[in-house]
């Protein structure tokens, strides 16, 4: 399930760091249409309460919530191969 979140967050230009041979991250940024950065703390974000997206994915996402992980068995306890 997708949850909408709310925070004040300290919005930058992408920068490059100038380390010769890495990677152009703002101008790999700027080539997905994202012309800012942001940061927050944890503590600040606030969980609104709803969803977003269709009801489908909001059953799928609850169904695989429920259903247990490959190492572990509906009780709770982990699974051991030997």
């Amino acid at each position: 399930m997708v949850s909408v979140c709310i925070s004040f967050a300290k919005l930058r230009m992408p920068r490059n760091y100038r380390n010769p041979g890495a990677m152009d991250m703002a101008g790999y940024l700027a080539s997905q249409g994202i012309r800012l950065t942001g940061s927050s703390r944890a503590s600040s974000v606030e969980v609104l309460p709803g969803f977003v997206g269709s009801r489908i994915g909001l059953l799928r996402s609850r169904c695989a919530s429920q259903r247990p992980g490959p190492h572990q068995c509906s009780s709770g306890t982990a699974n051991v191969a030997r």
